[in-house]
């Protein structure tokens, strides 16, 4: 013998009204516990070019992200920021076809960060990477007025290649904020340069 159907099963509209009800119930808790924060302020770094070879198969660069303002906020500072770079990769044999890989990686240190590899088309056609993030940490500021981070941006060719270099055309877009207001610091901008 069956089950007897329940409300929900025997009358349809009654299920999907549950349903939007869930739905709009469930938005408006996560709009109640969002915290406000203020616009992203963004600022951009274009590297010099890099070559990667296979006698320097890895090449570091340091950069420094800050945030100024003119009054220090209660709220913490951050953001993350953002690695874009083409690579292209010509070959010392031009007849040679292999296709390395490449790795950027950005973060705070030589150990953490993250990273991502693009296959290098050969000869010399460009290879977009993919746009790698990485997190700024949490700063309040306390008097200083500024935060700063130190990033390191890598760049390494793949080991046991033929001969050959990559030249690497790069930049870091950082992305800052402050977390639990919508005001904004009077003077606050964002600098990426390398220290």
């Amino acid at each position: 013998m069956a089950a007897p159907a329940t409300p929900l099963q025997r009358f349809p509209r009654l299920r999907a009204r549950a349903a939007q009800l869930v739905l709009v119930v469930a938005c408006l808790g996560t709009v109640a516990t969002s915290q406000p924060r203020t616009d992203e302020v963004v600022a951009e770094f274009t590297g010099a070019p890099v070559q990667v070879t296979t006698g320097t198969r890895k090449v570091t660069r340091q950069l420094v992200v800050r945030a100024l303002m003119s009054e220090d906020p209660e709220e913490p500072v951050l953001g993350w920021v953002t690695l874009e770079a083409t690579a292209r990769w010509t070959p010392t044999d031009p007849t040679r076809t292999e296709r390395p890989w490449l790795q950027g990686r950005i973060g705070d240190s030589e150990r953490s960060g993250a990273a991502e590899q693009v296959v290098l088309e050969p000869g010399g056609a460009s290879s977009v990477m993919r746009r790698i993030n990485a997190s700024l940490d949490e700063c309040l500021p306390g008097g200083a007025k500024s935060c700063g981070w130190n990033m390191t941006v890598d760049f390494e060719l793949q080991p046991g290649v033929g001969e050959g270099t990559v030249d690497v055309e790069w930049k870091v877009v950082a992305n800052v904020f402050i977390e639990g207001t919508s005001d904004m610091p009077k003077g606050f901008r964002v600098e990426v340069a390398e220290p």
